[in-house]
């Protein structure tokens, strides 16, 4: 995918396009400060990952990866596909996903996630990463502005 999007990966905002849809651009913004946390990281579990591509590719690491959702955005986004494609509603939320990676990959707003590196939808099962590390005590939820924690949980290491 190109980066064309004012400096901003195409791959970042197609992931927080599929990650966060139907979601407010609270939430998108969440996400994004996740990606960008995972790419700032330098312990063990993110320091092979240089690219935004490797982050959000890397196994696991991001459900939506290559998802129908993920694939239409990145068609739309390369050119291979006009926004003709795309539902008003669905443009919508593609613009609401530019400008929520926009303004985290140019450090517009502060992390809004305190420096969380997952989270998950709570439609689905708590991931077991999620719940060793809150048994454990490495990890702690951590609550977004704004964000509905019925539909997204973020956490960080814990401080």
């Amino acid at each position: 995918m190109p980066d064309n999007l004012g400096g901003v990966p195409s791959i970042v905002v197609a992931t927080v396009y599929a990650e966060a849809l139907g979601q407010n651009v609270q939430s998108k913004i969440a996400v994004a400060n996740a990606i960008e946390n995972r790419f700032q990281d330098t312990t063990y579990e993110f320091r092979n990952l240089p690219t935004y591509s490797r982050v959000i590719s890397s196994k696991n690491a991001f459900e939506s990866f290559g998802n129908v959702n993920f694939r239409l955005v990145s068609n739309v986004l390369a050119g291979r596909k006009s926004g003709e494609h795309l539902t008003s509603k669905q443009r919508q939320a593609l613009i609401d996903s530019f400008i929520a990676a926009w303004v985290v990959y140019n450090s517009i707003l502060p992390d809004t996630t305190s420096g969380a590196l997952y989270f998950y939808s709570p439609y689905i099962d708590q991931p077991a990463y999620i719940t060793q590390g809150l048994a454990s005590g490495t990890l702690e939820e951590v609550y977004p502005a704004d964000v509905n924690p019925n539909k997204f949980k973020f956490f960080r290491r814990s401080q």
